[in-house]
């Protein structure tokens, strides 16, 4: 599955019947925070994120979804 846009990401959450709220709740994340992550970090944004809860929750959304949205960086 190949997702680009934050629209994309949050499709594919819901497709996996999570909204953003739940999976950020059943996650232990703050839903703001995980829907900023979304928005900032989707991979058309071209933007890797450096702080260690950003980098979290978005190794904790390709685990989810599938996919690598951490594009490799993740080291």
């Amino acid at each position: 599955m190949e997702i680009e846009t934050a629209y994309e990401l949050q499709g594919a959450l819901r497709a996996k019947a999570w909204t953003v709220r739940s999976w950020a709740l059943a996650h232990g994340y703050n839903p703001r925070t995980v829907l900023h992550c979304i928005n900032a970090f989707a991979p058309e944004n071209k933007r890797i994120p450096q702080r260690e809860l950003s980098i979290k929750i978005m190794r904790d959304l390709s685990n989810t979804l599938g996919v690598d949205l951490l594009r490799g960086s993740d080291e």
